[in-house]
């Protein structure tokens, strides 16, 4: 359908055009006889009068009109006269359109265009074939295992969780287990939980009471004797830890732990407390200073002025 709209449209947008070449051509030959202004062809002698030297910038060309053959070789490859070309035909007075290749023309572009594409009925008016209908190729399994996107999923998950118990381990909200998440987390597995947190707190009730006994099991205590005037008085040692405070005690009692320095008090700028200073404004002024200012300074009240209403609050 593209294709058949294309030549459709190309076909009749040149019909009315007169002229040996399309637009497109003729546009790029026009500003090409432009810049030919600039070059100066100088006729080499011959007797076809079709060989011309063309100087200019940067260097000189060779043109051979009879062969439409130029030295910079944009003549042989487009299809269309150079720029050094135009000049040489300006100098013979001859049109470069009638050295343009014949593809470059309206003869070749309206042959382009003459035929066209048949038109086609939807697939289901397409006649069937007695033939075997094509079918797609066989697909060739890789080798190894099928590869799924839920596994990938899982895998990311997985890393994530690691990364996460690396960093900071997390402990479940609803069962109290580190590094749980909250899809594991059943019913089942909260009751255990709960009758296990149940049981370790009976266990630590029932350990209460056995480990402080009442005072008639303990029975009397033995009564250590006192120790003579003349003995120093004996001292109880602890075999199970060495005495590494030992030398201390002998010396002397233990100094007093360092305290910390208290802080010192924050020192604030205060702002210097305002000094009034008595000045006369009017010291030292005219007698028609000070009567032009005690008349502007008065209040005169406007005319019609009406004070606003207090709202009672009320």
């Amino acid at each position: 359908m593209f294709v058949m709209r294309t030549i459709a449209k190309n076909k009749v947008k040149l019909v009315n055009h007169v002229g040996i070449l399309p637009l497109v051509i003729q546009s790029r030959v026009d500003k090409i006889r432009k810049e030919s202004k600039n070059w100066m062809p100088i006729w080499t002698g011959d007797e076809d009068y079709e060989k011309f030297e063309v100087h200019g910038h940067p260097t000189n060309m060779v043109v051979d009109l009879g062969k439409r053959l130029c030295t910079c070789q944009f003549w042989m490859l487009a299809g269309i006269p150079c720029v050094h070309a135009c000049a040489a035909l300006a100098r013979i007075n001859k049109r470069p359109e009638d050295f343009c290749h014949q593809l470059c023309t309206m003869e070749a572009y309206n042959k382009t265009y003459i035929h066209h594409i048949n038109p086609l009925s939807g697939q289901s008016l397409w006649e069937k074939s007695l033939y075997t209908q094509p079918h797609a190729p066989n697909i060739r399994r890789r080798p190894g295992a099928l590869t799924k996107k839920r596994e990938k999923m899982l895998m990311r998950a997985t890393v994530v969780i690691r990364k996460l118990n690396l960093v900071k381990p997390f402990t479940c909200r609803y069962c109290g287990v580190k590094g749980h998440t909250k899809r594991g987390c059943s019913k089942k597995r909260l009751d255990e939980v709960a009758a296990a947190v149940a049981a370790a707190k009976a266990a630590a009730d029932k350990a209460k009471t056995n480990a402080a006994p009442s005072a008639s099991e303990v029975g009397p205590q033995p009564q250590i004797a006192a120790a003579p005037a003349d003995e120093p008085p004996a001292v109880e040692i602890d075999i199970s830890q060495p005495n590494y405070k030992g030398s201390q005690d002998i010396a002397g009692p233990a100094a007093p732990p360092p305290s910390r320095p208290q802080k010192l008090p924050t020192k604030r700028r205060s702002s210097p407390p305002p000094q009034s200073i008595a000045v006369d404004p009017m010291q030292g002024a005219s007698v028609a200073t000070s009567s032009k200012l005690h008349n502007f300074m008065k209040f005169v009240p406007t005319p019609g002025f009406k004070a606003p209403r207090k709202k009672n609050n009320s």
